[in-house]
């Protein structure tokens, strides 16, 4: 899963690329977080329907981790304190991690980028360790075959990005709220699109027949996807470790 920060930051000079990346303000273009293409992580998978799995795996920790630093932003500036609610907005991204190919393209791992009151989430916080780190998770990027990038796209336009903001405006509104109470936000949202109705409605085309081939395909790599975004192993562990890093990096600044 997504071991982003560990992964991109073991040169000095790249760590300063991200310190110079996480202070800027949004702009009209994608910005590329690694642009040598020697960062871009391999992930193997032995079908299309197993890698939505491993692709659903990773976007639930993606998810819990940036849930977790919106919790310690909230905490550190204490927005609690703003005597109003902090509105939470999904967009499309702005940083990502390396560029794909034509016939597989970057998938972000993110459902959207979150904007706080219509502006970037590392300038809501005067950290620069806790910038990097929402930069590099903002960006986390899966290779993916293009037909499974269109049909995240299509979960996505349903109810992921909602489902995304709603969660981080739950957190960083709560006081005390943290990445577990985030991602059961999260997951329950989610649920409503695959258990509140026929999901095959997604997949299945003006000219679909019973026994369609390819819609079946589709409909199993959605099956997959929901394996992967809400039977992921309990990250608990492994997200103790992730925030020992992040406060290494706050406390480094």
């Amino acid at each position: 899963m997504s071991e982003t920060l560990a992964f991109r930051q073991q040169v000095e000079d790249f760590r300063r690329r991200l310190t110079t990346l996480a202070h800027r303000a949004r702009g009209d273009r994608r910005v590329m977080i690694d642009t040598t293409g020697n960062r871009s992580r391999v992930v193997p998978s032995y079908s299309d329907t197993h890698r939505l799995q491993l692709y659903g795996e990773r976007r639930y920790i993606s998810v819990v981790r940036v849930l977790l630093l919106f919790a310690l932003l909230r905490d550190r500036e204490r927005l609690d304190l703003l005597g109003r609610q902090v509105r939470v907005e999904a967009v499309g991204a702005f940083w990502q991690a390396f560029r794909g190919t034509n016939d597989r393209p970057a998938c972000h791992t993110c459902p959207a980028l979150l904007l706080m009151d219509g502006q970037l989430p590392t300038l809501a916080t005067t950290n620069t360790g806790l910038r990097r780190h929402l930069t590099v998770e903002f960006a986390d990027c899966m290779l993916m075959p293009r037909e499974l990038n269109q049909i995240d796209g299509v979960v996505d336009d349903a109810l992921g990005r909602e489902a995304f903001a709603e969660a981080g405006a739950a957190v960083l509104n709560t006081p005390g709220m943290d990445w577990r109470g985030g991602a059961e936000a999260f997951t329950g949202a989610m649920r409503r699109i695959f258990g509140g109705f026929d999901v095959t409605h997604l997949v299945r085309g003006p000219d679909y027949q019973a026994g369609d081939a390819e819609a079946q395909r589709q409909l199993d790599a959605l099956a997959a996807y929901y394996e992967g975004l809400f039977l992921t192993p309990d990250p608990r562990i492994g997200m103790e470790n992730f925030r020992r890093r992040v406060e290494a990096e706050i406390a480094r600044g």
